[in-house]
């Protein structure tokens, strides 16, 4: 019974020593933002990759995206994806995200956006929400905002 104690309660120690730091998956940055061509329907399409980090030893699984999109400063679309992807682990990973503006939104400030456009090209564009990842059955929220000038390539 004692040769079975030791080797158990090592075990344990181990067990215990590695769930107890437990990493956070966080956001890194916002890249390849795009708004694209205008659609057939009277949209605009608008891409995105949300760069994330997971320091974990083990990978994990996103579930769900969610952001608002503000241009120039107004709000234009609501964006809910539950495209799945698989999450390597310690490593960065991209969250691919599309969304399409109607254009009857983007009317309703077609001044200013046109002097933007016009100007030099670039608008203010701003996404603001959340990225939902499975570990172990456990979800986790991990929340991002990315604000910065981008082209516009209509």
């Amino acid at each position: 019974m004692k040769n079975c104690l030791f080797p158990l309660s090592l075990f344990v120690v181990i067990l215990l020593g590695s769930c107890g730091q437990s990493k956070e998956i966080t956001f890194k940055e916002m890249t390849n933002v795009r708004l694209k061509s205008v659609q057939a329907n009277g949209t605009v399409k608008v891409t995105a990759d949300a760069v994330m980090h997971n320091p974990r030893r083990v990978g994990a699984k996103v579930t769900y995206m969610e952001c608002e999109v503000y241009v120039d400063g107004k709000p234009y679309a609501s964006v809910a994806q539950t495209k799945q992807a698989k999450v390597p682990k310690r490593s960065d990973f991209a969250v691919p995200l599309e969304t399409s503006i109607s254009l009857k939104k983007i009317m309703g400030n077609a001044v200013s956006l046109t002097k933007s456009v016009l100007g030099d090209g670039k608008v203010d564009v701003k996404l603001d929400g959340v990225v939902k990842v499975k570990v172990f059955g456990k979800t986790f929220t991990v929340p991002f905002v990315y604000d910065e000038e981008t082209e516009v390539g209509l």
